[in-house]
């Protein structure tokens, strides 16, 4: 694909670009956030909306951040848990994944605040 856009002149999409690298050592740690997504809990937030052109409340699910139960759980099934050392660096990455995850959401939910 890279190679077709440049001979055409034109340049990545934004999105490509930004695509972060998956270190291959970490791809167990994504693999895990994703197996984790889906024990999220949700909230339901009313955001102001207009229906119509009329003023009106509107409900969305919001996700919530992934709990320390759920994470302890996994690494205690995978064996993350044996040595202190495997535990803090899975919980680092899966709360840096949370993190990020949250963030984007809350982009999406919050499009006009500013980061």
């Amino acid at each position: 694909m890279i190679k077709a856009l440049e001979e055409t002149g034109q340049s990545l999409p934004q999105d490509y670009a930004r695509k972060p690298y998956l270190y291959p050592h970490l791809a167990h740690i994504l693999q895990a956030f994703f197996q984790l997504d889906s024990d999220r809990n949700f909230r339901d937030v009313t955001k102001k909306a207009k229906v119509d052109g009329k003023d009106a409340n509107k409900t969305i699910k919001q996700p919530m951040p992934i709990s320390f139960n759920s994470i302890a759980r996994y690494a205690n099934i995978y064996g993350y848990d044996e040595e202190l050392d495997d535990l803090d660096e899975f919980m680092f990455f899966i709360r840096k994944l949370d993190n990020a995850y949250m963030e984007f959401e809350s982009d999406k939910v919050n499009p006009d605040v500013k980061r």
